[in-house]
């Protein structure tokens, strides 16, 4: 991202973050950090400074990371750090920015509402939900600190975080909508869905290892499971112990036969403006970083 397009505010953020404190805005302070970062010689050295600004985040905070320790983690000069990013807020920002944006433009690969008349959508749903989960797997440094370091946002870029979020939020939304409108979800408040099922999702990045008894993919189909027997179940003694398949099936039909006598619309998905300009920036990134590796600085 080009530092002009968004000058970092001196202001600490003054915003009320209670609204940023929905699907995973919080992650348990007591996720590992013992893990190591690795850059290759190879790696242009904008991407360096990313990744060990990125793990730095994850290990000490905002509060306690410096630019003097990325700069003696990588052995390059400070001049050098700050050629590509001014201060830390930047790399921050960034971070959240790259992040915010990969999530978004997952979630816009599965939806596609100018032909979503055609797509299953308990599969639908089903590949959001995984596409949450496994990137907050695969990515759980980048995941965290987006998370857990929105205070240390400046005002502006607080503000433009957020916006992206909503995007989102609003995107999934549409999804949890078409599945109410084809009678496979009850008709509840879709805010209330969607938190419980991204809070459930986020979460991962806090808790989930590598290393441990399930891979990520067995995760996401087990939290997919969760969902479906979670928002089917009949109240009561039924769901405390676990509805059977079949009862599930009757659940499905029972709000099938409701929506057939008072049915839903599905209200249109229009991302707000920020969303081109989140790509006009990432493409002027991408340029920069090529012209940055065909003319490194001395």
């Amino acid at each position: 991202m080009t530092r002009s397009a968004r000058a970092p505010s001196s202001r600490a953020s003054s915003l009320d973050l209670s609204a940023a404190a929905r699907a995973g805005t919080l992650l348990p302070a007591t996720a590992s950090r013992r893990s190591r970062v690795t850059v290759s010689a190879d790696m242009p050295r904008l991407e360096q400074i990313r990744r060990v600004g990125c793990h730095l985040l994850y290990q000490y905070g905002y509060a306690g990371m410096t630019m003097r320790q990325i700069a003696a983690h990588l052995k390059i000069k400070a001049a050098s750090l700050y050629y590509h990013f001014p201060s830390k807020q930047d790399i921050l920002f960034d971070l959240m920015y790259d992040t915010a944006s990969e999530l978004m433009e997952g979630l816009l690969r599965i939806v596609d509402p100018d032909h979503d008349s055609a797509v299953d959508v308990q599969a639908q749903l089903d590949s959001a939900i995984r596409w949450h989960v496994l990137f907050h797997t695969q990515k759980r440094e980048e995941a965290f600190v987006s998370h857990s370091e929105l205070r240390s946002l400046t005002r502006e870029n607080l503000e433009s975080i957020l916006t992206v979020r909503q995007d989102y939020d609003r995107l999934f939304d549409y999804i949890l909508r078409r599945c109410q409108a084809a009678g496979v979800l009850p008709k509840r408040d879709t805010s209330v869905l969607r938190n419980a099922i991204l809070t459930m999702c986020t979460a991962t990045a806090g808790w989930f290892n590598p290393e441990g008894k399930f891979t990520a993919e067995q995760v996401a189909d087990q939290i997919c499971d969760f969902v479906w027997h979670g928002l089917l179940a009949a109240p009561g003694a039924a769901a405390r112990s676990g509805r059977a398949r079949e009862g599930m099936d009757e659940m499905a039909d029972w709000h099938r036969d409701a929506l057939r006598e008072h049915p839903l619309q599905v209200p249109e998905f229009k991302p707000s403006p920020i969303l081109e300009l989140l790509t006009k920036l990432k493409n002027a990134k991408i340029r920069q970083i090529q012209k940055q590796k065909a003319n490194p600085p001395e």
